[in-house]
């Protein structure tokens, strides 16, 4: 109101004053822009309120978190005090700039190594005396502009006059042309002299298991060291993951590493890979091969990209896919073993057709069914891992990179990246609530979740989270796994030591001795036939196989329900009604028409669904109906195929 005073000498010397005072602060705005420094008295407690923090020494609209990190400096180091910015004089559009240009500056000196860089000032005022540039790059406050456009600047809402008057004003100009010097040079500095591109690409080939060469050999180390020692474990009581060291498993993947194409890999790229074992401490015994993780070590200035966060989201999408990695391999390995064992099977009911029929007639059931269940689950886990790492990481990565390469600041090359996480997180159905509803991020169920029939996520099939119901199925797949396996390698030691006897009967005989003193059981196969029918082993079998297709069941369920109406929502259970209210789903109650966003358009997720379950033998199936084809303890029962 004094700048307009219709009498001029006031108005002159109102124009006067204002200008003199603002001076100590654009003066402060200089050196945040050109150096990154900030006044003395600018570091704020990590723990105070960092959007209203003002008080003593804080007159500027910039303060920084000394708690954190250099190699977190882009990540909340600097913060902006929305009530210290001076609306009448620039705009918060403006000011936030203004933070990131900052920002940027100190990220260059602290985080790329080059603490003597600086902004080409000249080619901003080529033109100007140094007395004048100030001045002439707009760190001024013009009292009769900022009256005359007051109206505009200083509302924090941004409109069309908003963002023309902010690109009109010289300073908007300076501070625009001043962040293209530092975003392009941070860029380039993070593409061509630390490998941005290639340490994005390499995450993918190793923590998301895109180099298939090398996570097939690290399957068979880690086989080769772990099983071993958790049979070992099993038979004298101790638990996995005892004897079980981060150096022995580093040996692994160094060997994996060596033994494939990864090995032509730049050094920089080996050298960052590492071998973690976090295991749950809710487990008594943990497993050893889910307490195995593989980590890429990033510092500054990659860190700005994979920040801690997305660091987590990597960890919690190589869990996954190394479980169902792991499903594959013991599914394929434990093929060869019924492979061999039919083998074995058939040489012996041909050779001794007086053996126990009733018994070998269970067996060869037992078989069937395990045969046909191995089949399921195949089916589900290849089906599942050729979409995860065709479709969703693979496609992904592809956005994400095309992005990123076209980017022109950083914060443009993080929300490409985040997106691109954040992406393959949804359609890999791991749930970002799951960790919060009670499992751990291995997907594995945990403690603190009320499962019981009567609680409202459960209480109707596939009730449950996408991420919660997925882990089920991955839970039965690796029990059958297991059963499987300790199954057949017993069965195989049985038809090995038959052989061995068979071979020294054979000899005894060639030396003109008796063959066999008696009857062998070894030999003629009565105590192989008799094992694989023993009606302990059965149910074990049908119960595992009978988990397996309800889990799946129940996920096929939850996911056709999530693709018509969108992700769970907290329902009353009294009502069956939103928490609104308004009964109707969470995307209609926002205003949706066309059906939930981001899921009903979602072809791939849709088709996995039908492949999953193409001739709808899991439709209809439900929690608590009946279970699967049962072998029974009738001889004459024939297993129904799938």
């Amino acid at each position: 109101q004094h700048s307009r005073h219709g009498d001029t000498r006031h108005s002159t010397l109102l124009h006067s004053l204002a200008s003199k005072a603002a001076e100590p602060w654009f003066e402060v705005l200089w050196c945040w822009t050109t150096t990154g420094t900030l006044p003395v008295g600018s570091a704020i407690d990590s723990s105070s309120n960092r959007s209203t923090s003002v008080g003593r020494g804080r007159e500027f609209f910039v303060a920084e978190d000394l708690s954190i990190s250099d190699a977190q400096l882009w990540h909340g180091r600097f913060i902006l005090l929305q009530d210290n910015v001076p609306l009448g004089v620039i705009s918060m559009n403006l000011a936030e700039r203004a933070l990131i240009l900052g920002k940027g500056i100190n990220f260059i000196r602290l985080c790329l190594g080059e603490g003597r860089w600086e902004l080409d000032l000249a080619s901003l005022c080529s033109n100007q005396q140094e007395t004048n540039k100030k001045a002439s790059l707009g760190y001024r406050y013009d009292p009769a502009t900022a009256s005359s456009t007051g109206s505009i600047n200083c509302h924090p809402g941004k409109t069309v006059r908003d963002e023309r008057s902010n690109y009109a004003n010289v300073l908007d100009m300076t501070i625009s042309r001043m962040a293209e010097q530092v975003n392009s040079h941070i860029l380039k500095s993070l593409r061509d002299k630390h490998h941005l591109q290639t340490h994005l690409w390499a995450l993918k080939q190793f923590l998301l298991l895109g180099r298939g060469d090398f996570a097939s050999a690290l399957l068979d180390g880690l086989h080769r060291e772990l099983d071993p020692r958790s049979d070992d474990a099993r038979r004298v009581g101790l638990g996995e993951m005892d004897g079980v060291y981060v150096h022995t498993l580093t040996s692994v993947v160094e060997t994996a590493l060596r033994t494939t194409n990864a090995k032509h890999l730049p050094s920089y790229v080996l050298a960052r890979l590492k071998v973690e074992l976090i295991s749950d401490s809710s487990e008594g015994r943990p497993d050893a091969w889910d307490a195995f993780h593989l980590a890429y070590e990033v510092d500054a200035p990659l860190m700005a990209v994979v920040h801690p966060e997305a660091a987590e989201l990597y960890r919690r999408v190589f869990t996954l896919l190394f479980r169902l990695a792991r499903i594959v391999y013991m599914l394929n390995r434990t093929w060869r073993h019924s492979t061999a064992l039919h083998h074995a099977l058939r040489k012996l009911s041909l050779a001794y057709p007086d053996s126990p029929a009733d018994a070998r007639q269970r067996a060869l059931l037992l078989l069937r069914r395990i045969a046909l269940t191995r089949q399921s689950i195949l089916h589900f886990a290849s089906n599942l891992q050729s979409y995860l790492m065709f479709e969703v990481v693979e496609g992904g990565y592809e956005t994400m990179a095309t992005g990123a390469a076209r980017a022109t600041t950083l914060d443009e090359v993080i929300a490409a990246h985040d997106d691109y996480l954040s992406e393959i997180v949804r359609k890999s159905l791991l749930d970002h609530d799951d960790e919060e509803e009670g499992f751990d991020a291995a997907g594995r169920t945990g403690e603190g979740v009320d499962d019981s029939p009567t609680s409202t996520s459960a209480s109707k099939p596939g009730g449950r989270s996408l991420g919660k119901e997925l882990a089920r199925v991955l839970d039965s797949s690796l029990r059958f796994c297991r059963v499987h396996s300790i199954m057949f390698e017993r069965a195989l030691k049985s038809v090995d030591t038959a052989t061995r006897k068979r071979r020294a009967a054979e000899r005894r005989a060639l030396a003109g001795e008796w063959g066999y003193d008696s009857i062998d059981k070894d030999v003629d196969g009565t105590n192989l036939f008799n094992s694989l029918s023993d009606e302990s082993q059965i149910l074990e079998v049908e119960s595992t196989a009978d988990e397996f297709d309800l889990a799946l069941s129940n996920l096929l369920m939850a996911l056709d329900r999530t693709l018509d109406e969108g992700p769970p929502q907290v329902v009353v259970a009294s009502r069956g009604v939103g928490v609104d209210g308004s009964g109707l789903p969470w995307w209609r109650r926002n205003g949706g028409v066309n059906g939930p966003p981001a899921w009903s358009n979602d072809d791939s997720l849709r088709f996995l669904a039908f492949r999953l379950d193409f001739n709808e033998y899991y439709d209809g199936r439900q929690e608590g109906t009946g279970v699967g084809v049962g072998i029974g303890i009738d001889t004459d029962a024939v297993p129904v195929e799938n």
